[in-house]
């Protein structure tokens, strides 16, 4: 379960057998059911989530009660509010599973461990943690300045395995439209 975890670890630096096993001695393997929150907005973030499988999605309540979704991680990605991580402040966003998701998490207190007896984990997590909000930036720049129907053609193209695993009205929350205006426009597409 965590080969494709030590696979991405193994992207950013070679780690000895050693290292390997103490990383591993600091995972825990969650498994977690649809629609389960696993960060409320306005808690402190006190882990990272690796998805080892599943669709997890980042969101706020807007001022009207609506959720606006504002990003989905999915397979082989990391996920937290690292602000609040760093600085144990509240978070800004919400976590959810979108579906059934096998997930391996990083606690607070285990990485502070990995971070005192490997030489180069701080390294290794900042290059993660910049992989992915490099990530992050390009696809929610991707959907900047074009009308809805260039922004869900544009999710189809670059995010379809997700778009076949998460609801259609987070879809449309993701796109910044509404349900009945995604619907038209999967009409319009087909």
């Amino acid at each position: 379960m965590h080969i494709s975890l030590f696979n991405i670890l193994s992207q950013f630096r070679k780690f000895s057998e050693q290292e390997l096993k103490l990383i591993q001695s600091q995972l825990v393997f969650r498994t977690v059911k649809e629609n389960e929150i696993l960060l409320e907005r306005g808690a402190i973030c006190r882990e990272i989530i690796f998805v080892n499988h599943g669709v997890l999605r980042t969101y706020i309540n807007n001022n009207d009660g609506e959720e606006l979704t504002h990003y989905f991680i999915k397979e082989n990605q990391f996920i937290a509010d690292i602000e609040s991580f760093n600085s144990l402040t509240p978070a800004t966003e919400s976590i959810q599973a979108i579906c059934d998701s096998d997930l391996i998490i990083l606690s607070r207190k285990g990485i502070d461990f990995l971070l005192s007896t490997i030489t180069q984990w701080q390294e290794t997590m900042l290059q993660i943690a910049q992989k992915s909000l490099m990530e992050k930036i390009y696809t929610r720049n991707a959907y900047l300045g074009v009308d809805a129907t260039s922004r869900y053609l544009k999710f189809i193209e670059e995010q379809g395995d997700i778009a076949l695993r998460v609801p259609q009205s987070i879809i449309a929350s993701y796109l910044g439209i509404t349900p009945q205006s995604l619907s038209r426009i999967r009409k319009q597409v087909r």
